[in-house]
C-alpha cells in the first residue's frame, strides 16, 4: 500500500515500550497456549454436546433471590472484598429492591443453563 510502513513482528516490539512489549509477548505466550490446548483437546475429544436448557425459578418470596444473588453469587466477593461485614446489610437492600421493582410475593424469574458432555 502506498504511503504505508508495514512492520514485521519483531520491528512492531521492538517498536514498543518495555511495559508494551511485556504484555504484547505475554498476549502472544497465552494465545500460543491456547492453540496448543484447542489442539490437544481436538485430538482427545472424539464427541462434544452442548445443551441449553432455558426454565423458569420459583421462590416464596424476594428474600430467597436476594440471598441468592448477593450471597450464592460471585457477587458476595466483590461485596465481602469491601467490607465482609456488609453482606447483610446488602442482602437486606436487595430484598427490598426486589418487590419495589417486580411486586411482592412469590418472585418468578428466567433461568438458562449449559451442560457440556465430551467423549474420548
Amino acid at each position: 500500500m502506498p504511503g504505508r510502513t508495514i512492520l514485521n513482528a519483531a520491528q512492531l516490539v521492538r517498536s514498543l515500550s518495555p511495559l508494551d512489549q511485556f504484555v504484547y509477548l505475554f498476549a502472544l505466550t497465552m494465545l500460543i497456549q491456547a492453540l496448543h490446548m484447542v489442539e490437544y483437546v481436538a485430538q482427545v475429544i472424539q464427541k462434544f454436546v452442548l445443551t441449553r436448557l432455558d426454565e423458569t425459578s420459583y421462590a416464596p418470596s424476594p428474600r430467597v433471590p436476594a440471598i441468592a444473588y448477593c450471597q450464592g453469587t460471585l457477587l458476595r466477593n466483590d461485596i465481602e472484598a469491601r467490607d465482609a461485614s456488609l453482606l447483610d446489610y446488602f442482602t437486606d437492600r436487595a430484598t427490598i429492591a426486589i418487590p419495589a421493582r417486580f411486586g411482592s410475593g412469590p418472585v418468578a424469574g428466567k433461568m438458562r443453563g449449559h451442560i457440556v458432555a465430551a467423549t474420548r
